[in-house]
Formats: C-alpha cells, sequence, structure tokens
C-alpha cells in the first residue's frame, strides 16, 4: 500500500511539475514569473534561490518585509535569519499571496490562494475540465474552458466537497516541487525538519 501511494504521489507531481510556474504567476496568460524557469530547469534554481517563488514560500509572518525589502528578507530567508518551519505557513496559502495578511485573524483569507486553487484544481480532475464548484481541473483552474467526455475524477470518485485532506495534498506539493532540494521524505515537509 506505501509503494501505491508514494507511486500515485509522484505520478501527480510528475504531472504537475511542468505547470508549477504557469500557475505561480499570477496572471498566467499575461504575463509569467520573472525571472522565466525553463521547463526541466534544476531544482537549484527553485525555492528560495527564485525571488519570485521566495515571496511565496516566505513564511506569512514576513510576507510585509518581503514587500519592502525583497532582496534583503530573500538573503535573511537563504542564511536562516528567517526561520521556516511548519508552524510558519508560506504567503502562497493567502488570497494575494499575503499582501493583505491581518495577524489579528490568520483565518482571513488563509487557503485562499490562487496558486493553491489551482493545484487542487489539477489533481481533482487531472486534465479533465468540469463545470461544477470546487477543484476542476487543469484547464479550469487557469479559467479556460474545455470539457472531456471522460467523467473527472471529482466525479469518479463521488466527492462533492473539498476535505482538508486534499488541502494539505495541494500544500504538500507545492511546497516540495518548488523546493532547491528534494525533500527525503514528504514528513519533511509537513514537520518542518527540511528548509528549502
Amino acid at each position: 500500500m506505501n509503494e501505491t501511494i508514494k507511486a500515485t504521489r509522484s505520478d501527480d507531481a510528475a504531472r504537475l511539475r511542468d505547470k508549477m510556474t504557469y500557475y505561480a504567476a499570477p496572471n498566467p496568460s499575461v504575463v509569467g514569473i520573472s525571472p522565466p524557469i525553463p521547463s526541466g530547469s534544476s531544482k537549484t534554481q527553485m525555492g528560495f534561490n527564485h525571488v519570485f517563488l521566495a515571496s511565496l514560500l516566505c513564511p506569512i509572518e514576513s510576507v510585509s518585509s518581503f514587500i519592502s525589502d525583497p532582496p534583503g528578507t530573500l538573503a535573511r530567508l537563504q542564511s536562516g535569519q528567517i526561520e521556516v518551519t511548519a508552524q510558519e505557513f508560506p504567503a502562497f496559502l493567502w488570497e494575494d499571496n499575503g499582501k493583505n495578511y491581518n495577524p489579528e485573524n490568520m483565518f482571513d483569507g488563509l487557503f485562499r490562494g490562487y496558486l493553491l486553487e489551482r493545484v487542487g484544481q489539477n489533481f481533482i480532475e487531472d486534465d479533465y475540465a468540469n463545470t461544477r464548484s470546487g477543484y476542476t481541473g487543469p484547464s479550469t483552474s487557469l479559467a479556460e474552458g474545455s470539457r472531456s467526455t471522460r467523467a473527472c475524477n471529482a466525479d469518479l470518485h463521488q466527492m462533492d466537497t473539498i476535505e482538508p485532506a486534499h488541502i494539505a495534498y495541494a500544500c504538500v506539493q507545492v511546497s516540495n516541487i518548488f523546493r532547491a532540494q528534494p525533500a527525503t521524505d514528504v514528513c519533511d515537509i509537513i514537520i518542518g525538519t527540511s528548509r528549502n
């Protein structure tokens, strides 16, 4: 069973990897992330080695610092002066990548980040768009309107709600793909024992 889970997670990551820099751009049909990361690039260009991806992975409590001083904050993230742990949620989880984060109400906008929604939509339907609300596939994750004749994964598995496990899975996949170093285990990401 563990081998099947590992293979499924690996398949999901492989299908998602080439789409991630496109999904990461706030408005990908207009402009991609800068600097661009060509398909098939080394993971060393990812994570805190890329200024835009670092802004997405930046702990939410440091987002205002990143907005006001990107180079300085990036240097502190790279050096470990700003600690990145599982308790420090990344900015991509919030609406507008945490730009309007309210420390008095951390739940306002939480799990509403466009990147998280796009990745979740990608997994649920896996290349088959549907018109249902919720997670709807790669085509609709970017507001495209195609439809396949095959039922989407959400329909096949009778999913009509987004569960916490779906959100957690999307979070782990985003974090793992954007890391500069491969995690030795998904648990490293979840419990925060590895940094990049």
